[in-house]
C-alpha cells in the first residue's frame, strides 16, 4: 500500500513540475527586421537581463529544487506525538513577485486516534501508526529584502515569501497489535480493524529563501495546516452476533518548521 502510494505520488510530482517547467521557458523572441532577437529586446527593454540567451532568444526561468527537514508538532493534545517530516520540493518565480512551489512529503508517527473514546468502551483501542504523503502546491507573494553583489555571476540574495496553498494528504494507517488483541480479549471484538481516509487539507505558509550564490539557497520555512481526516473502525461482536461499525474524525491540524537546501537545475 505504501510503495504504491510512494510511486503514484512520485508520477504526479514529477509531471507536474514538467508542465510547470515547460509552461514557464517562454517562446522565442519575434524576430525584427536587420536586427538580432536579443538586440531588439535590448533597445525595446533596457539592457539585456541576466535570464535571457542571446544566442537561443529564450527567456530561461530557473527551477529550484531540494529537500527539506521540518519538525512537525500537531494541535490537538494527546492524539500525535510530535515528530519529523522530509519534503522533495521544487520552487520558480512565475514572475518578479510571485513563486510557486510544489512538495511531496513523508512522515510516519504514532497516534491515538480516539482521544476523547468514541471506540467502544476503551480509549486504547485508538492506537497505531500513522503514515502521511502529503502532495501540496502553493503559492506565495515573493519579495527581495536582502541584495549584495559579489560579483559580476555571483550574488547573495534574500527573498521573503507569505502565502498558502493546499494538498492532498495520503493516509495510510495501521492499527496496534495490542489493541487488535485487547479488542478479542477484553471487548468479545473479533476481526477488529481501524482505518483512515486520505484527505485534502490546506495550508497559509511563509519563510525565506537565502541564496548561497546563483545554484544554491537555504531554505527556512514555516507553515501552519488545517485539515481533517475521516476514520473508521468495524469489528465482529461475539456476545450479540453481530458486525459493529462507527465512523468519527481525526484532526491532523499542526505547525510546522522546517530548513533545507535546494540548488538550480
Amino acid at each position: 500500500m505504501r510503495a504504491r502510494m510512494f510511486f503514484v505520488c512520485l508520477i504526479t510530482f514529477a509531471f507536474a513540475l514538467g508542465c510547470a517547467q515547460k509552461s514557464f521557458v517562454l517562446a522565442d523572441i519575434p524576430s525584427v527586421p536587420d536586427v538580432t532577437a536579443a538586440a531588439a529586446l535590448a533597445i525595446s527593454t533596457g539592457p539585456l537581463p541576466d535570464s535571457v540567451s542571446p544566442s537561443s532568444g529564450h527567456v530561461y526561468v530557473p527551477i529550484y529544487g531540494g529537500i527539506r527537514m521540518s519538525l512537525i508538532t500537531f494541535a490537538r493534545d494527546g492524539q500525535f506525538d510530535p515528530t519529523v517530516k522530509f519534503d522533495i520540493f521544487t520552487f520558480f518565480e512565475a514572475t518578479k513577485y510571485l513563486m510557486l512551489e510544489g512538495a511531496l512529503g513523508f512522515t510516519a508517527l504514532s497516534a491515538d486516534t480516539d482521544p476523547d473514546g468514541w471506540l467502544p468502551d476503551s480509549r486504547g483501542l485508538g492506537d497505531g501508526s500513522f503514515f502521511f504523503m502529503p502532495l501540496t502546491f502553493s503559492a506565495y507573494l515573493n519579495l527581495p529584502i536582502a541584495i549584495s553583489l559579489e560579483s559580476e555571476s555571483t550574488r547573495s540574495l534574500v527573498d521573503l515569501y507569505l502565502g498558502g496553498g493546499a494538498g492532498l494528504y495520503l493516509i495510510d494507517f495501521d492499527v496496534a497489535a495490542d489493541a487488535v488483541h485487547d479488542a478479542e480479549a477484553i471487548y468479545g471484538l473479533r476481526y477488529y480493524d481501524q482505518w483512515v481516509d486520505s484527505t485534502v487539507a490546506f495550508h497559509i505558509a511563509g519563510g525565506l529563501n537565502i541564496f548561497l550564490n546563483e545554484q544554491a539557497a537555504i531554505n527556512v520555512d514555516l507553515r501552519y495546516v488545517m485539515g481533517m481526516a475521516q476514520t473508521h473502525w468495524q469489528a465482529y461482536n461475539t456476545s450479540a452476533g453481530v458486525w459493529m461499525r462507527d465512523d468519527d474524525w481525526v484532526d491532523i491540524h499542526h505547525l510546522q518548521i522546517g530548513v533545507g537546501l535546494c540548488v538550480e537545475f
